[in-house]
């Protein structure tokens, strides 16, 4: 099972492997959870920034343990609330943590992550994937970069700042987010298609998704510069009239 919407190459590798797959919303999984074998979900989720309690997920891992089943939590876009992530259940049996280096660092093409978990799956996965996973580029790269803690600080803080700074702006055109992460902020609106044309038209690209019997709904980054931030409060003005 996998809690949706969220990051669709989830649903893809799995299915690629052969597995039968269900979409779950986080109010189904309750009532689903007997019926899987495996539970992924990815804390704070991407598009939406759905963050279920600790407690509920621990929950689920229980039951899923129960069975020999496993839950699956992608951390990607926990860098910045580091308090939210769950790796101190990584020794457990069954729970599995993953975690992304080009969301926070802002490298997306150096392909790097992490898998935590028990060793006995670690074993596993490192016999299949063996011993070059991972390139020279990426390995000096994310070293430098995960050494440098003065830098993430200040990276956590600029970001929960810009993000607050961006629910703000959106809430003062009347756009007021569905949710968010400090990556981005989320927005569901029954004219979300409509603004995702007009913002392009302008030359400002958001992420536009469909949801299955919400309509549309759009996903806006953080401004890079001040500049830029003026250019999108004024598109939204003009968007929004």
């Amino acid at each position: 099972g996998i809690i949706a919407p969220t990051y669709a190459e989830h649903e893809h590798h799995w299915r690629l492997a052969g597995h039968d797959v269900r979409c779950l919303s986080l109010d189904e999984v309750d009532s689903e959870l007997d019926e899987l074998e495996v539970l992924v979900l990815v804390r704070p989720n991407n598009p939406d920034g759905a963050c279920p309690p600790r407690s509920r997920v621990l929950d689920w891992w229980r039951q899923l343990c129960a069975r020999e089943g496993w839950l699956v939590v992608d951390e990607a876009f926990v860098d910045a609330v580091p308090e939210e992530s769950l790796v101190e259940y990584t020794q457990e049996s069954g729970f599995i943590v993953l975690r992304s280096f080009g969301k926070f660092f802002g490298h997306p093409g150096l392909r790097l992550g992490f898998v935590l978990t028990h060793e006995v799956l670690l074993k596993m996965l490192h016999d299949f994937f063996g011993a070059w996973s991972v390139s020279t580029i990426a390995r000096v790269w994310g070293t430098k970069a995960l050494c440098d803690t003065a830098w993430q600080w200040q990276a956590r803080k600029r970001l929960l700042v810009e993000t607050g700074r961006l629910e703000s702006l959106l809430r003062s055109v009347g756009l007021a987010p569905d949710g968010g992460t400090a990556f981005f902020q989320y927005l569901r609106h029954r004219e979300a298609d409509d603004i995702h044309q007009a913002l392009a038209a302008m030359g400002i690209m958001v992420r536009r998704f469909q949801q299955a019997g919400e309509g549309c709904a759009l996903r806006l980054g953080l401004p890079g510069k001040e500049s830029c931030w003026q250019r999108l409060e004024k598109a939204l003005q003009v968007v929004t009239g």
